[in-house]
């Protein structure tokens, strides 16, 4: 998995703190998704989830900017 950058903030849309998460591909261009940062266990497993999705888009060649995942 490459680097990556975190960046969390209060989303009024979420009414929740989220964490922005990106990485760039070999070009520079960014790619990130957003995820809400509740207490509790389910973080990590939330974060990596998004990490995978951002990783995978890169390897695919997909357009950069956000990352939708399930």
């Amino acid at each position: 998995m490459s680097a990556y950058r975190e960046f969390r903030f209060y989303s009024p849309s979420h009414d929740a703190e989220v964490a922005r998460l990106s990485m760039a591909d070999d070009g520079g261009r960014e790619y990130f998704a957003i995820v809400v940062v509740a207490a509790g266990k389910g973080w990590r497993e939330r974060r990596e989830e998004a990490l995978t999705a951002i990783d995978d888009a890169v390897a695919a060649g997909a357009p950069p900017g956000e990352v939708k995942y399930a």
